[in-house]
């Protein structure tokens, strides 16, 4: 009797080892999470100075996500990070906002963009197209209007008007 009992309970025992070692285990992560990265399509004056250049950007998957319009332009403010490419955003221009419709986005800056602008046509033209070329990256957005200080322009520089939103160009 007792050699039944002692098979019956090593059976058990195998039993429930077997059921604890078939259970899914736990997985551990460090506590630092990490965080994807996604490509995103900038434009910035080239080698030639008078041609917009890509830059292709990694940035967070969580900035992308939350809003990525902003991402975009916040990334264009910077300037470029590849060597040969030059900055086409105006010295100290911040942006106060991207409102995105339909298939357009406004995109309000600072009044920097316009009065730190240097006085030429070239530049002003890359400065806008640095901006509006970036953003229709973006599948659906196929125009791009801009405010300084919150207020509609009639022209940038005396150069464009600015009372209509621009298409991508250049």
């Amino acid at each position: 009797m007792n050699k039944k009992l002692f098979i019956i309970v090593l059976i058990l025992i195998a039993i429930i080892v077997g059921v604890v070692l078939a259970l899914p285990k736990e997985e551990k992560y460090d506590e630092e999470i990490e965080v994807l990265d996604g490509k995103i399509v900038l434009y910035f004056k080239g080698t030639d100075a008078m041609q917009l250049e890509k830059e292709y950007r990694n940035v967070s998957m969580e900035r992308i996500k939350n809003d990525m319009a902003k991402t975009i332009v916040e990334e264009v403010l910077k300037g470029p990070m590849l060597e040969g490419l030059q900055t086409t955003i105006p010295k100290d221009t911040t942006l106060r906002s991207v409102t995105i419709e339909e298939n357009k986005i406004i995109v309000d800056l600072s009044k920097e963009f316009e009065e730190n602008q240097q006085n030429n046509e070239a530049d002003s033209l890359l400065a806008i197209y640095s901006i509006v070329n970036s953003l229709t990256e973006i599948t659906e957005i196929e125009e791009v209007e801009f405010l300084i200080e919150g207020e509609r322009k009639d022209t940038y520089k005396g150069y464009f008007k600015m009372d209509k939103p621009f298409q991508r160009s250049i």
